[in-house]
């Protein structure tokens, strides 16, 4: 696997520096010039990465296995777990309430990894959860109060949650405190809404007939035994729009999650009789697989293709953001500190885990969203939230 993977990132590397290679119309490869250079994307760490993300999910299932407290979705976190990041080697860190011998153990055994490092923290994941998941359900409680949320992450780092509130006063902040006062909150001011960037395989571009807006395909998938296509909800969602790719009408908006506190900023348009769907990314040629991840660890190295910038990569910096846009809340989002400008919504976000006879492996973790407003991290709406509110599945190969 490692030597695959290390002949495979080499080749990746020329290609992506030096220029494109030919290929079928099904199966297009594009030029991607001097998006990455050699000094920028380290092979070893992306190597260990992949390593560390399957010790992560096997800690992940150990839990759901055992009788631990349900915080958020069908995930489980032990009552010790404070949270999980990658460091700049690529090895897993797992932090924990209390590194007491017999607890580092059973992380050990969980992960499959004897020399997993560890680190001690204040607070569980499941408090950080605990603020985060009080406040989503208190969202319109507090805009009837005149406030805002506008935005709010766990922070693994410094293991804490994060809450921004427009024009904060102490008055608004004891509200706050009213529903849930830890000490693991940090509130602060923060004025900026999240960005929207609203411009068949995932990554070639469509256009919103309507609005004449540009946005980046997600996936093909099929939703009920129709085919179809995944997009950014705020690029397309009212019901029967239009949208073409290079003239043809190839979908129309047939079920959408963009709607306040939904966990999607996605919709699902059912394929013309114009267009066809074809798994995979169209800057590879690839086999797709989907994941029921929930999260990832905080620092793992993901990619994204849009229409705008085409390839960017960066570090996940957070797996619970709440993102405030106009009127509308969305929770359980994704951050990450990759590039991305208007006309990249919807694009594919995923890992590159294999090569087997020059055919990359992606693993597709989500569509891209958008930016925070201050911070200016990439957003993406995870795939596991996809499937939860549409009922779609990946067209995968």
């Amino acid at each position: 696997m490692r030597k695959k993977f290390r002949t495979f990132m080499a080749i990746l590397l020329c290609f992506l520096v030096f220029g494109s290679v030919s290929s079928t119309s099904e199966l297009r490869v594009e030029a991607m010039e001097n998006l990455i250079s050699t000094e920028e994307l380290d092979i070893d760490f992306l190597e260990k990465q992949i390593e560390s993300i399957e010790q992560y999910q096997s800690m992940l299932d150990a839990f759901n296995n055992e009788s631990k407290v349900r915080s958020v979705g069908y995930q489980a976190y032990d009552s010790n777990y404070g949270g999980a990041y990658i460091d700049d080697t690529g090895d897993l860190v797992v932090r924990l309430v209390d590194c007491e011998t017999t607890r580092v153990d059973e992380i050990r055994e969980d992960t499959g990894n004897y020399e997993i490092k560890t680190d001690d923290c204040n607070y569980s994941f499941n408090e950080l959860l605990m603020v985060i998941n009080t406040i989503n359900a208190n969202l319109d409680y507090l805009t009837d109060c005149g406030i805002v949320i506008s935005e709010m992450y766990e922070d693994v780092y410094c293991n804490n949650v994060k809450i921004g509130v427009k024009d904060l006063t102490n008055e608004k902040e004891r509200i706050i405190r009213e529903l849930i006062d830890s000490p693991c909150m940090d509130v602060y001011c923060h004025n900026n809404d999240s960005e929207e960037e609203t411009a068949i395989k995932g990554g070639d571009e469509v256009t919103n007939s309507l609005s004449g807006g540009q946005s980046t395909i997600g996936f093909c998938a099929t939703k009920g035994g129709v085919e179809g296509f995944v997009i950014a909800g705020h690029a397309g969602h009212t019901m029967y729009d239009n949208f073409t790719h290079a003239g043809t009408t190839v979908g129309y908006v047939t079920d959408t999650a963009y709607y306040n506190n939904s966990t999607a900023d996605a919709s699902f348009l059912t394929k013309s009789q114009y267009a066809d769907t074809t798994a995979g990314i169209s800057i590879y040629v690839c086999h797709l697989v989907s994941t029921n991840m929930n999260d990832y660890p905080v620092g793992t190295v993901v990619f994204k293709y849009g229409i705008a910038t085409e390839q960017t990569y960066g570090k996940v910096i957070s797996n619970y953001y709440t993102s405030k846009a106009g009127d509308m809340y969305f929770l359980s989002q994704t951050t990450a500190a990759y590039n991305s400008e208007g006309g990249d919504s919807g694009g594919p976000v995923f890992l590159i885990t294999d090569v087997v006879n020059g055919q990359v492996t992606c693993k597709l973790l989500g569509i891209h969203r958008g930016r925070t407003g201050t911070d200016d991290y990439a957003i993406f709406t995870k795939y596991y939230n996809i499937v939860n509110e549409l009922g779609v599945a990946a067209i995968t190969n």
